[in-house]
């Protein structure tokens, strides 16, 4: 293993005050190494082998300067390609795949996948109302992917007229807003209700996740998504009140 040491980097700095140096994947940095990096601002490239000597002629060829379009979001190395076990976070900017944030996108890729799929399941027999809304849920999980990536604001949902902080207060009052109490599944509802139910618990775990993700001791980085996730899951709540308790299709598909 290649180790990088503050003697090296002193050596290169001397000769032409370099703030871009080059080093080998893997290679190991001294903490005075460190230290020096810090205090001169220097940018650590991961690529060609670190080298001291200097040029052999003034008048040798100038080379190229090779290109590097990839930044390390963690520490700020550069490299020329993307390894297959990362991916970009912001731009450029590479993480690898098990990164937090890169988790919870895959998580709102998945739920986004499952609103999907339901939609296509319900709709030559689904309520008309619970369609809607699930189309209008599954645009607003893009747009809570959105504002993730792009680090956006993010607005509140409307569903079938209604703003989010109505519809949880309905689903918080059921009885109240439907005539009906919380509904406690034994299995034996619509296969409406079984998969919006489904929907509802995948957006949970989304939302925990979320948690994790952005809460730093006491403070939140993205309340509006985290708050928008927890209004999300009653807003497929909402859609169980408004299902119809339909029968089973005749013809079952695997869902």
């Amino acid at each position: 293993m290649a180790v990088l040491t503050e003697h090296m980097l002193r050596v290169r700095w001397k000769k032409d005050k370099s703030t871009r140096i080059q080093i080998e994947p893997g290679t190991k940095i001294t903490p005075s190494a460190r230290e020096f990096i810090n205090q001169k601002n220097i940018k650590l490239v991961i690529g060609d082998s670190f080298k001291t000597e200097l040029p052999e002629k003034e008048s040798s060829p100038v080379t190229k300067e090779k290109s590097f379009p990839y930044v390390l979001y963690e520490n700020g190395a550069c490299l020329e390609e993307k390894p297959e076990t990362m991916t970009a976070l912001f731009g450029n900017q590479l993480v690898y795949k098990d990164f937090p944030r890169i988790k919870l996108r895959g998580t709102l890729d998945s739920l986004e996948s499952e609103i999907l799929y339901t939609i296509g399941y319900l709709q030559d027999w689904g309520t008309k109302d619970v369609l809607i809304g699930l189309k209008e849920l599954y645009q607003y999980v893009r747009n809570i992917m959105r504002a993730e990536v792009r680090n956006e604001n993010l607005n509140a949902f409307t569903l079938l007229h209604y703003n989010s902080d109505e519809v949880r207060k309905m689903t918080h009052n059921p009885m109240e807003a439907f005539g009906k109490d919380h509904i406690i599944l034994n299995g034996e509802e619509s296969l409406e209700i079984l998969m919006l139910n489904r929907l509802r618990t995948k957006v949970r775990e989304v939302e925990v996740l979320a948690v994790e993700v952005f809460r730093r001791d006491k403070i939140c980085e993205r309340e509006d998504i985290v708050t928008a996730l927890n209004r999300l899951s009653s807003g497929f709540y909402f859609l169980m009140f408004k299902s119809e308790n339909k029968k089973k299709p005749s013809r079952i598909r695997n869902w």
